[in-house]
């Protein structure tokens, strides 16, 4: 019996009656964590061993026995295949492969927690808020798309061929500078991603890992920084084929570079918090957006309709991110900064966390001339009081914004010198 990951899509779901009636949101989720099952000739499973799992029948036939009496057979695409091979898992039920088969497994609490979803939409949180989107036909193929190119590895993100130029020529220097590099590097959102990712992979990383830029960098060294770098630039140089993707894409390097200054800004602040973790959590914010955009740019409509594409990232950009820095292997708080950055009323616990940063970043952000964000008032969402800016000091604030703005200037001086 061989587990293996699952390359179906989420049409094959929905033959399935548990399935069927769950958004495609929600069946992305379940492809992630599936797995198929595959297993030879006359191989039995027991029902009582299976609680944990519900059973589709992808491919074969298995035949139903309760003791010493044949219950029925299923046929894969038959009626009865619709629902699961145990409907109940009770001790001596068991499925005796009559011919070689092919199971999905499905694990139990994860379908039991979308369900409810669909069931009391209004107990859901942030998240289920998202899961519950529409999606228009080009949506779902888009997103359908993204997953598998995730689950192929074949999604390359872009990475801004300025950039990359600068930071080859600042680690080519005798004695490169460090705090040029990661001022550098911290103007790419991929580029940080992956050297972070780098950092914490098993051949790197002892001990705690690394939780910011800088960290990652001193711990690999700079000899394979400028590796990772020049590779990364060889494989995903992307050049968008349409001005409307490529306009949007530089709109969102220069949005992730503000957000995570004041970002940045914010976390000095506040002693509970880092500042450089803080600046990562604001460059990784819209990371779900670049997949978005660059299969975008491969249709005709979204490539071509500011409005659509806009939609297309706007509904997409959360589940996306979330996908990717889990794919990559980042801290349970940077993904649910990349899933809920624009979940405006967010409000899961009483302490603040990086995710009320980065919100308040963002609504911060119009105050010194950011990029419009549809949001409420700051003042108005929880975690502006929750990281006490409702009682600070206005010469405080003022300083803040101040900061911002020196500190983003900062980071776009040394881009262009």
């Amino acid at each position: 019996m061989t587990p293996q990951e699952s390359l179906l899509d989420i049409s094959d779901l929905q033959q399935f009656n548990s399935l069927r009636d769950l958004n495609n949101i929600a069946l992305l989720d379940i492809l992630k964590d599936a797995e198929i099952r595959t297993l030879g000739n006359d191989e039995t499973l027991n029902a009582v061993d299976e609680r944990a799992h519900k059973l589709f029948l992808l491919s074969g036939e298995v035949m139903l026995i309760a003791g010493d009496k044949v219950m029925e057979t299923i046929n894969a695409g038959s009626v009865r295949a619709r629902d699961p091979v145990f409907r109940v898992n009770t001790d001596g039920l068991k499925a005796i492969c009559w011919k070689p088969v092919e199971v999905l497994q499905v694990d139990v609490q994860l379908l039991a927690q979308f369900q409810h979803k669909e069931d009391d939409p209004a107990g859901s949180d942030s998240q289920d808020t998202f899961t519950e989107i529409e999606l228009s036909t080009e949506e779902n193929e888009l997103l359908s798309e993204v997953f598998h190119r995730f689950q192929s590895h074949t999604m390359d993100l872009p990475t801004c061929p300025q950039i990359a130029t600068q930071i080859n020529q600042a680690l080519e220097q005798p004695n490169p500078d460090l705090d040029r590099v990661v001022s550098l590097i911290q103007t790419d959102p991929v580029i940080s991603a992956q050297i972070v990712q780098m950092a914490n992979s098993p051949f790197y990383r002892t001990g705690d890992g690394s939780h910011s830029l800088q960290q990652a960098i001193e711990r690999i060294g700079i000899a394979a920084v400028k590796s990772q770098v020049m590779s990364m630039v060889m494989r995903h140089l992307y050049m968008p084929q349409t001005m409307l993707v490529k306009q949007r894409l530089r709109e969102l390097y220069a949005h992730s570079i503000q957000i995570a200054a004041i970002s940045h800004v914010i976390a000095r602040h506040k002693l509970r918090f880092d500042p450089d973790y803080a600046l990562l959590a604001g460059l990784l914010h819209d990371i779900g957006a670049f997949p978005v955009l660059i299969l975008s740019d491969q249709h005709l409509n979204l490539s071509t309709d500011a409005r659509l594409l806009e939609s297309a990232v706007s509904k997409l950009h959360g589940f996306v991110g979330g996908m990717l820095l889990q794919q990559w292997g980042f801290d349970k708080e940077l993904v649910i900064v990349a899933e809920q950055s624009d979940n405006w009323m967010r409000d899961p616990e009483p302490e603040p966390d990086y995710c009320d940063i980065v919100l308040v970043a963002q609504l911060h952000s119009r105050l010194i001339g950011g990029k419009h964000i549809d949001g409420p008032p700051l003042n108005e969402i929880p975690a502006f009081d929750k990281l006490g800016l409702g009682r600070i000091d206005p010469q405080l604030g003022i300083r803040m914004l101040h900061e911002a703005r020196q500190e983003i200037a900062g980071i776009i001086h040394t881009l262009r010198h």
